[in-house]
């Protein structure tokens, strides 16, 4: 048996929840309703705002949590396994920390989400905001792994500085998407948004369907077919991300950049 939140009370001020992930499951829902959040200076606790219950989840480490969540900030912070399902728009800094397990989210997402992500699977099957797994002012690395897929658009600065791991967007990828990237790799399947991959050292961006113009520090390579694409078309259609891996079939062009850094990152554009 899992564990089932329902939000009772819209908040006026945001919550800070950062206890709310698949840990929690290993309480009893009483023990839960009476673990605390903050709400500006003032710790409140969870059952003033939610409803707590089990549910007939076949997994025990499975948490639901319902409600309109928009003023609800850091939902399944450093969740390292277990699976999180969240129906209802979701505040800033959701899924912070991720390390392992999985998060759904039926609907969207706040701006800096999943940000310091490690690894584990994340699907939003609605919109993310500004920051999207990126890296923190000051921090050297932003998303080191994992598997995160955004159906609908992302803001700005999508997976800055960005070490390891796939992000996949079905929508318009916004502006300064895999600023200064290290490594990994960014698919975009609708359009990719202006300046894209800006001081990017390495890794990967798979440009599926409209772009805007490169910046000039990427230069035209060739025209090839990539062996990983397939293999990755294949990878993801296992995933659900996409319905048929043969759209990945075919030639790309190849731009190698950005040569302001050191230039051993890829657009590949179908």
């Amino acid at each position: 048996m899992g564990i089932s939140m329902k939000m009772i009370k819209v908040p006026d001020i945001p919550l800070e929840a950062d206890c709310l992930n698949p840990s929690v499951t290993e309480l009893k829902p009483a023990d839960i309703a009476r673990l605390k959040l903050w709400q500006g200076r003032t710790r409140v606790d969870v059952g003033e705002f939610f409803s707590v219950s089990g549910n007939d989840a076949t997994d025990e480490n499975e948490l639901r949590i319902e409600g309109d969540l928009e003023r609800v900030k850091r939902i399944g912070q450093n969740t390292s396994s277990g699976r999180l399902v969240v129906h209802g728009n979701c505040g800033m800094h959701t899924g912070e920390g991720l390390r392992g397990g999985e998060i759904e989210v039926h609907g969207n997402v706040g701006n800096w989400s999943f940000c310091l992500m490690q690894g584990g699977a994340a699907r939003v099957f609605g919109d993310a905001g500004a920051f999207l797994a990126a890296a923190f002012p000051g921090d050297a690395r932003g998303m080191k792994g994992g598997v995160l897929w955004v159906r609908g658009d992302t803001g700005p600065r999508a997976v800055e500085r960005m070490r390891r791991g796939l992000l996949v967007v079905g929508g318009a990828l916004g502006e300064f998407a895999a600023v200064e990237m290290i490594a990994g790799t960014v698919v975009s399947l609708g359009r990719l948004g202006s300046r894209a991959g800006a001081s990017m050292k390495r890794g990967s961006i798979v440009v599926m369907g409209e772009h805007e113009p490169f910046l000039s520090g990427f230069e035209k390579s060739c025209v090839y077919s990539p062996t990983f694409i397939p293999l990755l078309g294949r990878d993801l259609a296992a995933l659900g991300f996409i319905d048929n891996p043969s759209c990945f079939a075919g030639k790309f062009t190849r731009w190698c950049g950005d040569m302001t850094n050191l230039g051993k990152g890829e657009i590949l554009v179908h």
